[in-house]
């Protein structure tokens, strides 16, 4: 029986209206935001993503460049933000002793903010992908292999730390579900970092070594370091510090791909072992809140 899961794929973008895309989408957030608070302040109720978009303008030239369906995703998004913080706050009022401090909800206005599109804005034509604008402007092109499968959902951000843009597509693949495997037999996992994961089965013991990623972590962190220092005493943005900061980003870019690379095949490694032993569920421990009030020094880094 086949099952669809949801899969993403990020890569770079260039388009140089995106900064004006992301400020117009920032204006959409500020909006919404100033919106939900003045009704909450005023009735102490929740507004919907309907009511704020029946509140608040989102066809007038200061958003001219943004489809209908990208200014509803932001609100939407906004919506979500809400529902999250107010999920945080539930918990918080269980169990405080899980969060650092008490959860704060999005009130800060934004002077950019991702720009969203759905699945009817998304099309693929000449090996290209289209992401619709407003009506009358050039849709976004991108390069596209099809043999990915067709996106759902599309996401557009700046990354400061990468200091580019990135594109994040959402899509639905179908995958083969193995039968026969017992469900009531349970593979444990606990992650760490100097044994990236660590199984038991009941009666066998499985480490996987993170000395690769730790190692390619400590590689990260010199090279950000090595270029900081560079950097000092450089005027900013000059040819020089331009040059630097883009062979900081490809050093970092690389390890980075390195690491995500060494943890899908150790994730990979530990499903097929589950197979082999007939074993139909997995549990990985919670990691959630190990930096809690702690303070490792240099370990932080890790």
């Amino acid at each position: 029986m086949d099952k669809e899961v949801v899969v993403s794929w990020i890569q770079d973008i260039y388009d140089s209206r995106l900064l004006d895309l992301s400020r117009q989408s920032a204006i959409i957030y500020n909006r919404s935001l100033k919106n939900f608070w003045e009704y909450f302040n005023e009735n102490k109720k929740f507004l919907s993503s309907n009511d704020i978009q029946s509140n608040i303008e989102i066809n007038d030239d200061d958003v001219r460049l943004l489809g209908c369906d990208s200014k509803i995703g932001i609100i939407q998004n906004f919506r979500k933000a809400i529902k999250s913080w107010n999920a945080a706050i539930k918990e918080y009022e269980k169990h405080p002793d899980k969060f650092t401090s008490e959860p704060k909800p999005p009130t800060e206005n934004k002077e950019i903010a991702p720009i969203i599109f759905k699945d009817e804005q998304i099309r693929y034509k000449n090996r290209l992908l289209l992401l619709s604008l407003a009506k009358g402007q050039e849709p976004i092109r991108i390069k596209w292999d099809m043999d990915k499968g067709k996106p759902h959902y599309a996401v557009i951000s700046y990354k400061s730390h990468k200091g580019r843009w990135q594109v994040s597509f959402v899509l639905k693949h179908s995958v083969s579900e193995i039968k026969g495997l017992d469900k009531t037999k349970t593979l444990g996992g606990d992650l760490g970092q100097k044994r990236t994961i660590t199984t038991f089965d009941g009666k066998e013991t499985v480490t996987y070594s993170g000395k690769s990623i730790k190692s390619e972590i400590r590689l990260r962190e010199k090279n950000k370091g090595k270029t900081q220092n560079k950097l000092a005493g450089l005027t900013k943005y000059s040819r020089k510090y331009k040059k630097i900061k883009r062979a900081g980003r490809k050093a970092t870019k690389k390890s980075d791909n390195r690491i995500k690379d060494t943890c899908h095949k150790i994730s990979r490694t530990v499903v097929n072992y589950a197979v082999e032993k007939n074993i139909g569920t997995i549990v990985i421990g919670e990691c959630a809140g190990i930096h809690i009030n702690t303070d490792c020094g240099e370990n932080n880094q890790a």
